[in-house]
């Protein structure tokens, strides 16, 4: 079977369907699974209809291990805090986004840090975001650093020597396009990238990554280069699309090492497999969806493209 890698991740995410339907309403989600079942079993030769089915059910499976987790209302919770972000602080519990409050006299715990807290859970679902609810934190106990820590840490020392040398204004746009940081940028700021066109400089994506990457490879050879990506995603936040760019770029260069054919349609499935197994929530973000679509697009178009506009010059034909 040809491309079975596609057909694993398409079943994957119509389970993670499955499994969002069923918080919804437990007899469409019943009903759903059934007729993708039935579609599955009457069209595919029974060993693949077994492994299409498998699939199927995992998705189902990790979006309802994910979101089905019992959280104690009151207690001590063990945390790892992510970001601050403007107005709420991302932090993880158990594998779980959770959104974090802590006391307005408390000092900020550097990002990174584990914490150890006594507070209050309070339930507050978002599928698309991931979120499980929020922990109103009454006092830290305990907290303790990790690696982490010290990437957070390099990446604050970076941005405070932006603001020292080029002044706040211009350090959160720098900031903004290197990291995809956007809460220091002011109004005004944002509104005149917007109406330049320009707003998606600020949003880190798959170009960003190809961009490290190819000038990291020319100096230093594609295993460092695969390395220091691997720190620029941690960087920037791990966003969908920085995470499905590396995957591609790895598979891509150690294809070339194992004298193997790169099949970038496998690459881009095999990304969002594993985006799907460790985030089953990605498949209800618009970030994902953007991102997948549209290299989608330009594995499935660009040749066609190329032979249509073959008239133009190749500099410009091949961009």
């Amino acid at each position: 079977m040809n491309k079975a890698i596609v057909y694993y991740t398409v079943l994957m995410f119509l389970g993670i369907v499955g499994g969002y339907l069923y918080f919804m309403n437990k007899i469409i989600s019943v009903i759903f699974m059934a007729i993708i079942s039935a579609v599955i079993i009457g069209t595919m030769k029974n060993k693949y209809s077994i492994l299409m089915i498998i699939f199927l059910i995992l998705g189902f499976g990790l979006f309802y291990q994910y979101f089905n987790i019992n959280v104690p209302q009151r207690g001590l919770y063990e945390i790892k805090l992510e970001e601050y972000k403007e107005y709420y602080t991302e932090g993880e519990y158990k594998g779980r986004r959770i959104k974090i409050s802590f006391p307005e006299s408390k000092e900020k715990i550097k990002e990174g840090s584990y914490i150890e807290g006594y507070g209050v859970f309070k339930k507050e679902v978002s599928y698309n975001n991931g979120f499980i609810g929020t922990i109103y934190i009454d006092y830290v106990k305990n907290t303790r650093g990790g690696i982490l820590q010290k990437i957070y840490e390099f990446r604050n020392y970076t941005v405070d020597s932006f603001k020292e040398v080029l002044g706040e204004k211009r350090a959160a746009v720098i900031n903004g396009v290197a990291y995809g940081t956007t809460d220091s940028i002011d109004e005004n700021t944002m509104n005149q990238l917007k109406t330049l066109g320009i707003i998606h400089v600020i949003s880190v994506s798959g170009l960003h990554i190809a961009l490290v990457f190819s000038a990291v490879e020319k100096v230093l050879g594609y295993k460092i280069a695969l390395i220091i990506c691997f720190l620029y995603v941690i960087f920037t936040g791990g966003k969908a699309a920085t995470i499905r760019s590396f995957i591609m770029i790895m598979m891509m260069k150690l294809s070339k090492g194992l004298y193997k054919k790169y099949n970038p349609l496998g690459a881009l499935s095999t990304s969002a497999l594993i985006l799907l197994v460790f985030k089953p929530y990605f498949a209800f973000n618009m970030g994902f969806h953007l991102s997948y679509l549209s290299t989608l697009g330009i594995i499935l178009f660009y040749n066609r493209i190329r032979k249509a506009l073959y008239k133009l010059p190749e500099k410009i034909n091949s961009n």
